[in-house]
């Protein structure tokens, strides 16, 4: 288990015997284990920046623990060394060297001389610099004396004072003008619960010292450190944190200043000999940040690893003098720990760094139940867009956040946590039950309660209840219900699946012994029934309220199938006794909304959701033969209309009806065989007006009077994509829309018949020519010159090329430029409404049709590389409905109309395609791509590419990129930033493998 333990240094204050005496080893540097390697990242402060990597270090150790070399990187002044350790036969450290790597000259060299296995000299030389050492012990082999001399004169001698368990209590120095050495520290030593407290009193010119150092004793690291100078109130005080591995290790320390509140920190990254690695380099938020803050005269300072960063104003907080801020800067949420604003401080306070990033969300409770907190602001409950919603159940509280999440959690009995700020733990599932009572539960979803109307429980204790919105049933799933109940306590939350398609959750999703797929029902003693499931679970709560049919049948309506089932024979069956396991037919599949026709008579009645209406309007018509009808009916109550088509002469029983679309003026269009119609307004057939006509073959308009005899018109779109017996239900028109069509429909205003309109015109789908003008009229025999958005030659020839902007169709007239008057001559569609083409003229200009609509917001991108190709190749991108398109055709001067073919999906619209074996070229919404922070790597026969903006990346793939022919576009797939990290390695790798061999 990882453990934060303290330290100060980092170890690099071990006493001087332990550096000089013996070549360092892992145990000196209480390293634990087999190691290979130790990378240090030391991290400084520097100002306005905060901490800095300024050093990195590789030491490297052999098979018996002991230090071999070490490579350092200064990154202050970019300086690069190497320091060597060599060792005897006996394994005593006989030379240190720095080298420089570049080429391995010497840049300080230090030898070691012993005698009976003691260092009695060291000999440092760098340049023209030697420094001598001499080491004398006493009776013990304790180092008592050290004696420096420089370029042979002497500098410097140092005393050392020793108790009985060999610690110094005082050192004296003796520089060479002194004539008597001088006292520069003396020590006292504390022990207690296994540590140790020891203070020195140093001596300088500055004036006298007190160090006061606490020390752990199993751990041999410091755990804090005190300065003092005598006599003055001037103090400094510093602590450690280390972090450890599983191994004991520590793989991170940070020394906290609480004067200036600055931070160092050295992160550590560890290889064991097994080749397990524990440890980083890189500083991850918020593992590895520290917040410190101080306040005085109301003026609050937030820094974070020493630098100072813009916080908001302290929110307070319930039950705790904690108070909460927000960084904006860095997304994060930080924990002023006992923020008290009726005093200065007088040294650093701590900050907690609560979390990072946009999406997180805290709570805390308080009196009202809680508060939260979300994206530097503490939302408000019940706002509709970026507050949230919350339902107390038992003390527990089932919460909604809107705004740019839309995700809940639950914050389980607040009421135990108060004075705590907590991370919320978001979730997609937005559905959850919680135990209110001992006897009551409470569904909720988004934050709100959800009236449960019927629920059903089986004998594993899952349960499955219903919640009806108007015509609409909702089903929730609760597994494990019974047991949760039982054992939870008042307040206990649990999830609850909202089962968009019951039938296939249960049983996947949601698992629930019931057989639904046949029924069977008991008629009880007191005229009442019991509804059951094929296995026997009784399903009377989930089923509608019965109806009898006035054929003497009883039905119900079973939502969780969408079905209607009939009771065969109940009112056969004799009063007063019980008759079990009888027969349920089921008469409808998938639809609540129902007729019932029940007699020869043809009677007909209607239901929704097995209830039957009672104030409707109804009006029907024949389809293609006597006994075929197609029929509205209109519900006044709920001011929605249904449509049905059905034949007297087969069906029998209940039939299907369905919703049809709600407009303002009720009114619906069923069409009829050879193309036919007739309307219904509000349940009700109106009378065949002579000024009913289609519009561009695919609208109908039908022009009416109002109760006022003013006229008014309906327009009903779409009239060739339904069949027979189907419904289109009607735009309303404005005045103005409305005259504009009986102009160009040649419809008399006041809705009179007019002679003109039987008499016979053109033939249609031809055009006349009487000097510069022309007439053209299409498949209908109505002349559209009217709608015509432009027309010319565009290099075809004698023929003249016109595009109906109404009707979408393109249009060539031929042979129009051969000269003379024209009398009904032909005209061919070049582009209809439905296709997807391309019209390129003789000057190479290009026009995109698609659904024979022109679009003129468009991208371009050739393909074609070499202008000497036969064939070009263009990519088109339609900016409006964001869908590229591939078009090809010949490298010369004609005029063609081209297929537009629609390309492969991909994601956001980007694509690639190799122009030789060797390379490709990049596109995204119709654009060549040019970003050159853009990196690729080859996978195999995929292809990765790495986009970087703004300090994120973006991967895409692109699958079989080395199969795919030259030229053809390969679609892109986004992936994660986790997939991305994994397969950009991975082609590195592979890379790397394929250049070594």
């Amino acid at each position: 288990m990882k453990k934060l333990l303290v330290c100060f240094f980092f170890l690099s204050c071990l006493a001087l015997q332990a550096q000089v005496l013996e070549v360092p080893t892992l145990q000196t540097k209480g390293i634990e284990g087999k190691i290979k390697t130790v990378e240090w990242y030391q991290y400084g402060f520097v100002a306005e920046k905060g901490l800095v990597l300024n050093k990195k270090d590789l030491e490297t150790y052999d098979d018996q623990g002991r230090l071999v070399s070490t490579a350092t990187q200064n990154l202050k002044n970019n300086q690069l060394y190497k320091t060597v350790y060599q060792l005897s036969k006996k394994g005593l450290l006989e030379q240190i060297q720095i080298v420089n790597p570049n080429n391995n000259l010497a840049l300080q060299t230090t030898s070691y001389v012993y005698k009976k296995g003691l260092l009695i000299k060291t000999t440092q030389v760098q340049g023209p610099n030697t420094v001598v050492k001499s080491y004398t012990y006493d009776k013990k082999d304790r180092l008592i004396q050290v004696e420096v001399q420089q370029n042979g004169t002497l500098s410097l001698t140092e005393y050392y004072v020793l108790n009985e368990g060999g610690l110094r209590t005082k050192i004296s120095r003796k520089l060479a003008a002194d004539t008597e050495a001088k006292v520069s520290s003396i020590f006292t030593y504390e022990e207690k619960d296994g540590k140790r407290t020891s203070i020195e009193h140093r001596f300088t010119e500055q004036g006298e010292f007190k160090i006061s150092k606490l020390t752990d004793l199993e751990t041999r690291r410091d755990l804090s450190e005190t300065t003092q100078k005598v006599g003055t109130n001037q103090q400094g005080i510093n602590r450690q944190l280390f972090l450890d591995d599983e191994q004991g290790n520590w793989i991170k320390g940070e020394v906290l200043d609480e004067q200036f509140g600055r931070a160092q920190m050295v992160l550590r990254k560890i290889t064991y000999a097994d080749g397990t690695v524990t440890g980083r380099g890189e500083m991850l938020f918020p593992d590895d940040y520290r917040a410190q803050y101080i306040r005085k005269y109301n003026q609050q300072q937030l820094a974070v690893n020493g630098k100072v960063e813009y916080a908001s104003s302290p929110i307070n907080l319930e039950y705790t003098t904690d108070r909460l801020t927000y960084v904006s800067g860095m997304n994060a949420w930080v924990l002023l720990k006992g923020y008290d604003d009726s005093s200065n401080m007088t040294k650093w306070g701590e900050g907690e760094i609560m979390a990072g990033g946009k999406e997180v969300v805290l709570w805390a409770a308080s009196s009202g139940g809680i508060d939260v907190f979300h994206n530097g602001k503490e939302l408000l409950r019940g706002t509709s867009q970026s507050g949230y919603s919350a339902h107390e159940v038992g003390g527990s509280f089932m919460a909604y956040v809107r705004g740019n999440l839309h995700q809940s959690f639950v914050a389980e009995l607040p009421a135990k946590h108060a004075g705590k700020v907590i991370k919320a733990e978001l979730s997609n599932i937005d559905y959850y039950w919680g135990k209110a009572s001992d006897t009551t539960y409470v569904v909720t979803g988004y934050g709100k309660s959800v009236n449960l109307q019927d629920q059903l429980e089986d004998e594993n204790g899952n349960k499955l209840a219903m919640q009806k919105l108007g015509g609409v049933y909702l089903w929730y799933g609760l597994p494990n219900f019974r047991k949760h109940f039982d054992e939870g306590e008042v307040g206990s939350v649990h999830p609850a699946s909202n089962l968009l398609k019951p039938l296939e959750d249960i049983g996947t999703k949601f698992p629930f012994e019931a057989d639904f797929s046949g029924f069977y029902y008991n008629k009880l003693k007191d005229r009442r029934y019991s509804l059951r499931s094929k296995n026997g679970v009784k399903i009377t709560a989930i089923a509608s309220q019965s109806a009898r049919t006035p054929d003497d049948e009883l039905i119900a309506y079973f939502p969780l199938t969408n079905q209607y089932l009939r009771m065969e024979n109940y009112y056969k069956l004799e009063d007063g006794k019980e008759w079990e396991n009888q027969k349920v037919t089921i008469t409808l599949d998938s639809s609540a909304y129902a007729y019932y026709i029940y007699n020869e008579g043809q009677s007909i009645v209607f239901y929704s959701h097995g209830q039957r209406f009672s104030r409707f309007s109804f009006n029907s018509h024949k389809l293609n033969k006597q006994t075929a009808y197609g029929a509205v009916l209109y519900d006044s109550t709920s001011n929605v209309s249904y449509g049905m088509s059905y034949d007297t002469s087969v069906d029998k029983g209940l039939g299907s009806m369905r919703k049809l679309p709600v407009n303002s003026k009720r009114a619906y269009l069923l069409k009829l065989e050879g193309n036919r119609w007739v309307v219904f307004q509000g349940g009700q057939k109106l009378s065949d007006y002579t000024f009913s006509k289609s519009r561009n073959s695919n609208e109908v308009v039908h022009f009416y009077k109002d109760p006022k005899g003013r006229v008014g018109a309906f327009l009903f779109s779409g009239f060739d994509e339904i069949k027979p017996g189907g419904f289109i239900y009607a735009s309303d028109l404005q005045d103005s829309e409305m005259k504009k069509l009986l102009i160009e429909l040649r419809v008399d205003p006041a809705l009179k018949k007019s002679e003109a309109d039987d008499a016979p015109g053109r033939k249609a789908s031809t055009y006349d020519k009487e000097g510069e003008l022309f007439y053209l009229r299409d498949a209908s025999g109505n002349y559209i010159q009217s709608d015509l958005a432009w027309f010319g030659n565009y290099g075809f020839g004698d023929h003249l090329i016109a595009y109906d902007s109404v009707a979408r169709i393109t249009y060539r007239l031929n042979d129009y430029y051969k000269g003379g008057d024209v009398v009904e001559k032909g005209i061919e569609i070049l582009i209809g409404p439905s296709e997807a083409k391309a019209l390129k003229t003789q000057k190479n200009n290009i026009f995109l049709f698609v659904k024979g609509e022109y679009q003129g917001d468009v991208s371009r991108v050739f393909m074609t590389q070499n202008a000497e190709d036969e064939t070009w190749k263009e990519v088109f991108f339609d900016k409006s409905a964001e869908q590229s398109y591939l078009i090809s055709y010949p490298a010369d001067s004609s005029s063609y109309v081209l297929k537009a073919e629609p390309t492969p999906v991909s994601d956001d619209h980007t694509y690639i395609f190799r122009t030789n074996e060797e390379n490709f070229i990049g596109i995204a919404r119709g654009a060549l791509i040019k970003n050159k922070s853009i990196r690729s790597r080859v996978l195999g026969d995929d292809l990765i590419r790495m986009v970087e903006e703004k300090g994120t990346k973006k991967g895409y793939l692109f699958k079989g990129y080395k199969k795919a022919p030259m030229m053809e576009l390969i679609g892109a797939e986004i992936i994660s930033s986790s997939q991305l990290t994994a397969l950009w390695t991975k082609a590195g790798e592979a890379l790397k493998k394929s250049e070594g061999n």
